[in-house]
């Protein structure tokens, strides 16, 4: 277990793109004083003067200690399939089709399906971000989506008891985004990851957040990636973010609920770390699930709860083929999700 260095992040980070390196530097003392090692920033494709904003996309190196990357958030032209791009350094512009503007996107660059059921009906009417577009070949899910997490039960008419019980009232991940997570990985490896889609409150906005819900600082702390890397990182920003990428598409990861207790100890593996969460296991080892706090651990095979356990640790041999996954709860509520190990 040692061999591996772990750093946490968070991704699908909007940003006033007016601002330009304001609001880098905004992003980036707020991650670090969160704690956070990397940020990925999702601007939203301009509408107007494109090339104006191209230079958001190459803010990529370190604010301190955090590094941040740049992305893009696009979507089809019915406002549905909404896709991160991080890594590229021009705009991906709405097409008709998301296909289309896949094909167009660099190998080494990273694709995540953003909140894939997303739905909301915070202004009376109901918005749909459904992702229907399967076939299309992605890197990563957005299994648990802070935003839609809090706004899929959020409306006008309860807004105020909705504010004032964040965070302490996320539920976790969408159970059909989590099937289709599953669905998937009996075919292929996915990464399921954890998004923010946080956005600046308008100043004028700001007076209303009187817990401070919504800023930047608040909601670094909640939903987290954390990565378990082969190498450390080394503080030259180009070649930390190949590091990051490749831990991201191979799934050496779990994302977790920070707030509600502090998952930093989390692992899930071999016992003698021989392979992790993302890697192919092999049939007839001994893994071992250890969560920092007690709990509630469960040990999911193929979408099904196999095992499950009241405490901090779950020893388990692995003699049938499957995709392998834990979640631990704490205090009832869902905390932490690892990425699959595949045994085949």
């Amino acid at each position: 277990m040692s061999r591996y260095y772990r750093i946490k992040g968070c991704i699908h980070i909007h940003f006033p793109m007016n601002l330009m390196e304001k609001g880098v530097e905004i992003i980036s003392k707020s991650a670090e004083k969160a704690g956070v090692d990397f940020a990925i920033l999702t601007s939203h494709i301009p509408e107007k003067n494109a090339s104006r904003y191209e230079k958001i996309l190459k803010f990529n190196n370190y604010y301190g200690k955090t590094l941040i990357i740049s992305g893009q958030e696009t979507n089809d032209l019915h406002k549905k399939n909404h896709l991160i791009i991080a890594g590229e350094k021009k705009w991906h512009r709405k097409r008709r089709k998301i296909e289309d503007i896949v094909e167009k996107i660099d190998k080494d660059s990273l694709k995540i399906v953003a909140h894939p059921f997303g739905s909301h009906r915070l202004f009376f009417k109901r918005k749909n971000y459904k992702w229907t577009q399967w076939k299309v070949e992605f890197d990563c899910i957005e299994v648990w989506s802070l935003l839609f997490d809090w706004a899929s039960l959020t409306s006008p008419f309860n807004l105020p008891y909705r504010y004032f019980t964040f965070p302490d009232n996320l539920r976790g991940p969408d159970e059909k985004t989590i099937s289709k997570w599953d669905e998937i990985s009996k075919k292929r490896k996915i990464t399921g990851i954890a998004g923010l889609d946080i956005h600046k409150i308008p100043f004028f906005l700001e007076i209303f957040d009187i817990k401070k819900n919504f800023l930047y600082e608040t909601t670094f702390k909640i939903l987290r990636n954390h990565l378990f890397l082969e190498e450390n990182l080394s503080g030259n920003s180009e070649q930390d973010i190949k590091k990051i990428f490749l831990c991201l598409k191979k799934g050496n990861l779990y994302f977790a609920n920070d707030y509600l207790m502090n998952s930093d100890t989390f692992y899930f593996g071999e016992e003698n770390g021989d392979f992790i969460m993302g890697d192919y296991g092999k049939l007839g080892s001994k893994i071992v699930i250890k969560i920092p706090a007690k709990g509630r651990i469960t040990l999911i095979r193929n979408g099904k709860v196999i095992e499950e356990k009241e405490g901090d640790s779950l020893k388990y041999y692995i003699n049938e083929k499957g995709n392998y996954r834990t979640v631990a709860y704490y205090n009832g509520k869902p905390w932490i999700f690892s990425n699959m190990i595949y045994f085949i």
